[in-house]
């Protein structure tokens, strides 16, 4: 019952399918083909491999016995495991005839089963033969191993245990784990797709693995399965499908290993990033939209202006809108009565503009209007509908309140490259609107440059400042939300103006973004604040922000190194704050800008996280230390389970990131009990104290 073939002996197994006992045989179709790891075990010499593929009329049900009987040549043995069961079976002097009876448990179905069988020229060969089933007990794999008889015994107990952990690993891990051919199609699929994707290993397998991913990203799946030349690797992010027809956001990282002679496949390994996704959007979202009101916000407009100056000869106006006499609305009813009556303008412009117009709110009482594909005479027609809709009585509760506004137009004729230069104009021509009275507007005309006479003479105070030591530092206490020890400061400017008082830095900061004072300024804050707080308690550090202009300036890291060197404060407590907007126009050379300052030995925060709109997956190319949480989202998370969520979210993807996170504007009680629950490291707010000057601040914490 045996044949010799290249000089090895060759077994011969044949199956029988019995379900529910009433017999039937199934024929089988051979072919040669090589064992690899026969090779490997015994390269000295020649493996021959006898191939079987069965296919069951009808598939095998659960509870179906299949009934295997193994041909064996005088003196092998074979070892047949199953899920239930092991069997070593010996033959005699003669070939003899043994039988494995396998039942398939559960609700399992086996559609094919493929058996081997191989002897090995030049010794006794034992024949394992092993089905391997996924978690619901549906055949995955299989494979067939000869060994030499000595080894045998050890050989099947580590093969058993290293296969055992193996499964255990691929079954339990949270990545999906996938082998294609040449053509794209599925050689192996891991058992953790039916927990990630509710899909079934054995439906993908023999099937292309296009077939998973949604058709819109196809292009790009299959763009990134050919970039990936022999033993390179690249990662794509795309939508895959799930048993109920829904697409989940998946990266796959793509290694193409055909010519690997131990695996001849192109590995696949996916995890879900859904969640992750979900969270990026509803940041973005936060980003672009102006919380108050629903509207777009200034990052949006400009984004949108900017697209709609790019088209040769287009000419879209700009609309620049500020409520008359805001404050008084503010100071009679209170702060409540006066968002009301943001909202509800806010409402009215975006009623009154035709479809595919674009209006924002840019903060305080200021909104903007972005009029497409339209003239002067109908832009003055859109700006008249929208002074009678705002001057219609508004509801504020306890009281109605009439408001009007002022608006200045400006319309490009094809000679502004920049929207920054239109949005002055429209400004412009809104001071100029204002100046003739309440509810009214202007078509701006090269004379109202007086605005930029005015920004003038802010930058020349800036000047002035800096001499005459207008400037002073306000520190305001980080605290450790588990024990409330301090941790830090941060240093926060204040400009005393000899006319205007004292001003916070929204007053003047933008102006000197814009002139490039804010070099010097900012030089002054850090020397400042490092002389200031090297007198501290060692384990206390200090904290600066760094704004985006000065993070582009050449020289930076060695005014740093200044600052310390003159000071005396160790690198190691010193925290430089860069906001999330600062690094999204030059993300390259903002991070290596950023690995030099941290080369000196410090830190470095990202601060407002979650008001700019990079994706979270950034956050790993940034060399930062701490992640500091908007305090947007720290002030609604009492009456907010989305802002509650996404806080969650965002602190646990910068503890799995190893980074701090801080919590600004905490103010009550209640907002520090959820912070420290959602498990924020560290706060700072009213709660404990406002900025104040140093020797206050110390006082009060002598006290």
């Amino acid at each position: 019952m045996s044949e010799r073939i290249d000089s090895g002996w060759v077994g011969r197994l044949s199956l029988h399918y019995r379900p529910d006992g009433r017999g039937g045989t199934t024929a089988l179709d051979r072919h040669e083909g090589p064992l690899r790891v026969l090779q490997r075990l015994y390269p000295e010499g020649p493996a021959v491999c006898h191939h079987v593929l069965v296919h069951p009329p009808g598939g095998v049900a659960g509870g179906d016995r299949l009934h295997i009987d193994l041909r064996m040549e005088p003196g092998t043995h074979a070892l047949v495991t199953t899920p239930g069961a092991t069997r070593f079976y010996r033959s005699a002097g003669a070939p003899a005839l043994q039988a494995a009876e396998l039942r398939l448990q559960g609700d399992a179905r086996l559609e094919w089963l493929p058996l081997e069988s191989i002897a090995y020229d030049g010794c006794v060969a034992d024949n394992q033969v092993r089905f391997h089933l996924d978690d619901d007990a549906r055949m995955i794999g299989w494979d067939v191993l000869a060994l030499g008889l000595p080894a045998a015994g050890a050989a099947f107990e580590h093969l058993a245990g290293t296969e055992a952990r193996f499964r255990a690993i691929g079954q339990n891990s949270s990545d999906v784990l996938t082998l294609v051919d040449r053509t794209g199609v599925v050689t192996y699929q891991s058992s953790a797709v039916s927990r990630v994707f509710a899909l079934p290993a054995v439906g993908l397998v023999g099937r292309p693995i296009l077939e998973w991913v949604c058709p819109e990203d196809r292009d790009l799946f299959r763009d990134a399965l050919d970039r990936c030349t022999s033993g390179s690797q690249c990662r794509i992010e795309c939508r895959l499908m799930q048993s109920d027809g829904s697409y989940r956001y998946a990266e796959t990282s793509i290694t193409d290993l055909l010519d690997d002679p131990a695996v001849e496949a192109v590995v696949l390994n996916t995890h879900d990033v859904t969640d992750r996704r979900r969270l990026e959007d509803e940041l973005r979202e936060r980003a672009l939209t102006d919380e108050l009101t629903g509207l777009p916000n200034r990052v949006l407009f400009l984004e949108r202006t900017n697209h709609a100056l790019a088209p040769r000869g287009a000419s879209p106006v700009v609309c620049f809108l500020d409520l008359d006499d805001f404050k008084a609305v503010n100071d009679a009813h209170g702060h409540g009565a006066g968002d009301r009556l943001l909202r509800s303008i806010g409402t009215r412009i975006a009623e009154a503009v035709r479809p595919g117009d674009t209006v924002a709110r840019f903060g305080g009482d200021e909104f903007a209007i972005l009029l497409e594909q339209t003239d002067l005479a109908d832009a003055v027609l859109v700006v008249e509908r929208l002074l009678e809709a705002i001057r219609l009585p508004v509801d504020l509760g306890d009281a109605e309140a009439v408001i009007h506004a002022s608006i200045g137009i400006a319309q490009s004729a094809g000679q502004h490259a920049q929207t920054d230069l239109l949005l002055a104009e429209a400004d412009a021509a809104m001071y100029a609107a204002k100046a003739r009275g309440s509810n009214c507007y202007e078509v701006f005309r090269p004379e109202m440059r007086v605005a930029a006479e005015s920004r003038s003479r802010v930058r020349m105070d800036l000047d002035l400042a800096l001499v005459q030591e207008e400037f002073w530092l306000h520190y305001q206490p980080i605290v450790d939300l588990r024990t409330e020890q301090r941790l830090g400061v941060e240093a926060l400017i204040r400009w005393v103006h000899p006319e205007r008082g004292l001003l916070n830095p929204a007053d003047f900061i933008d102006h000197a973004e814009m002139s490039g004072q804010i070099g010097p300024i900012g030089e002054w804050a850090l020397r400042t604040a490092c002389h200031a707080t090297a007198r501290l308690s060692p384990e206390v550090y200090t904290s600066v922000n760094i704004s985006a202009r000065q993070l582009r300036l050449p020289g930076l890291t060695e005014v740093v190194a200044q600052a310390l060197d003159a000071s005396g404060l160790p690198a190691e407590r010193l925290v430089l704050e860069i906001t999330e907007t600062a690094t999204v126009s030059d993300m390259t050379g903002a991070i290596a800008r950023l690995e030099e300052l941290k080369a000196l030995g410090l830190m470095i925060a990202l601060d407002d996280f979650g008001t700019g709109y990079s994706p979270l997956t950034h956050l790993r190319s940034f060399p930062v230390d701490i992640l500091k949480i908007d305090r947007s989202f720290v002030r609604d998370v009492v009456h907010s389970e989305e802002d509650r969520a996404i806080v969650r979210g965002v602190i646990d993807i910068a503890h799995h990131l190893g980074l701090r996170t801080v919590a600004e504007g905490i103010e009550e009680p209640h907002q520090l009990e959820i912070m420290r629950d959602l498990g924020c490291d560290a706060g700072q707010g009213y709660l404990w104290t406002r900025p104040v000057a140093l020797e206050a601040l110390e006082a009060g914490a002598a006290s």
